[in-house]
């Protein structure tokens, strides 16, 4: 039998084969390969939020999924916002893997980027298993704060300082990586803060000024909230809708963008130990003097100890109690103890 190809015949197979194409594409939905070839798996919520995550870490995307809510809230709440319209949580496997999804390089010390523009959030679970106190869910809230932030500052004259922004982040989030307390003690006591000033625009590109940065933005931003009293982070934002940020800090608080910082550095110093705040009284000539004084009295004290072994070796002298054959009782002496409970002392790695 001869088959007549008529033009009707040839649409209907061009129909046909554009159907197919359209239903294996959508039973694909999400599922991109990776570079070794591997595919995704897509967690669609009832929200329509797609949460794509590699095949072998679905259990970390259902985690996602469960923070989700509560995180949103928690990342809106505060800042009297809306929550955000998140269309999708890519979960990635190392920087290599983030940079294939975002289409550019990221820092090293990054675990998770926020793309305002695309309600889109990258999260990285090989950096957050590494992060000392890497959480999944205070990560998920500092990303989902930025993507707040967007959606309201997106019309406004002015964009945000990055020190305002990260540290609002970092405050909602919770504290993400163990300390960062040390990291302001260190900068205070050798004098290496970054000017806030200098934070407007970004942060430093090496992973210790970026801790840096990220640390201070987080205090000050906490400072400016002890300033114009707790839970005024909604109303600090409010005042960085028309204005820079010289005009925003005045009107919120009343005082100049140098005066608060100046009052923010004070503050820092307050909350330290009683030893730092000496330190930092100091002079660097006055502080080696101290460590000299400190060195002699402790090798002042550990002469006697060494003087008073000696003394216990050698042969007890003739007295009457020794003659009538009563033993003398040794002396061991406190001196030795003395000194370890004073060097540990001396010696403590932290103040409180």
């Amino acid at each position: 039998m001869i088959l007549v190809r008529t033009p009707h015949f040839i649409c209907m197979r061009i129909l046909g084969s554009l159907l197919m194409v359209t239903l294996f594409a959508g039973a694909g939905r999400g599922q991109q390969p990776r570079d070794d070839g591997r595919p995704d798996e897509v967690i669609v919520l009832d929200t329509g939020t797609e949460i794509v995550v590699p095949f072998n870490r679905v259990e970390v995307g259902r985690k996602v999924a469960r923070y989700l809510p509560e995180a949103l809230a928690n990342a809106a709440r505060p800042l009297n916002a809306p929550e955000p319209k998140v269309q999708r949580i890519v979960i990635c496997e190392g920087k290599d893997d983030m940079e294939r999804v975002l289409g550019h390089p990221v820092p090293a010390w990054a675990c998770g980027v926020a793309k305002g523009t695309q309600g889109l959030v990258v999260l990285d679970v090989e950096s957050l298993a590494r992060s000392p106190l890497g959480s999944t869910r205070g990560v998920l809230i500092h990303e989902l704060v930025h993507l707040v932030l967007h959606e309201r500052f997106v019309n406004a004259s002015h964009g945000l300082p990055a020190w305002l922004e990260e540290g609002v982040a970092q405050v909602l989030a919770g504290t993400i990586h163990l300390g960062e307390d040390d990291v302001l003690d260190g900068a205070l006591l050798s004098g290496t803060l970054l000017s806030i000033q200098q934070l407007e625009e970004g942060f430093p590109s090496d992973p210790m000024g970026a801790r840096l940065a990220y640390a201070e933005s987080e205090s000050f931003v906490q400072y400016l909230e002890t300033r114009m009293g707790g839970g005024r982070l909604g109303s600090l934002l409010d005042a960085f809708q028309e204005g820079d940020v010289f005009v925003a800090l005045d009107r919120a608080t009343g005082e100049s963008y140098g005066d608060l910082e100046k009052g923010w550095i004070e503050w820092l110093h307050e909350r330290r130990s009683p030893i730092l705040s000496f330190l930092r009284r100091m002079s660097w000539f006055g502080f080696g003097a101290v460590l000299v004084v400190l060195a002699f009295l402790r090798r002042r004290r550990r002469d006697a100890a060494l003087r008073r072994g000696w003394e216990s070796t050698d042969p007890p002298a003739s007295s009457p109690e020794s003659e009538s054959g009563d033993p003398e009782p040794p002396d061991h002496g406190t001196g030795h103890d003395r000194e370890e409970t004073w060097s540990s002392h001396f010696s403590s790695p932290r103040p409180s």
